[in-house]
């Protein structure tokens, strides 16, 4: 069931799913201390005290975690479409030949 839901999601247009994780960012935002308080740290430690940049992070957040079922669950032609450059290529080729285990999003 899950996986039907979030293969329907994938299927949303992007824009909608750009909202609905804003959406969703601001509501893990509001529900949890815990995520308030890590974020708020993590910020300052990286010398970030703008208010702006938080509620762009907390958006942002929302926003990534929205594009995962497009990632998992659109045609992989589809998604390459979407690519407009690569960088470290040759560390990825690097990987692949030590064998090495790679994780791409």
């Amino acid at each position: 069931m899950l996986h039907l839901l979030m293969r329907a999601v994938g299927a949303l247009p992007l824009p909608v799913l750009h909202g609905l994780g804003v959406l969703l960012g601001w509501m893990v935002y509001a529900a949890s201390p815990a995520y308030r308080r890590h974020l708020r740290e993590n910020l300052a430690q990286a010398g970030i005290q703008d208010a702006r940049v938080r509620r762009a992070t907390i958006a942002a957040a929302g926003k990534a975690v929205m594009e995962l079922p497009v990632i998992w669950f659109r045609p992989r032609a589809e998604l390459m479409r979407r690519v407009h450059r690569l960088d470290g290529e040759a560390l990825i080729d690097a990987a692949r030949a030590e064998g090495k285990g790679i994780v791409f999003l």
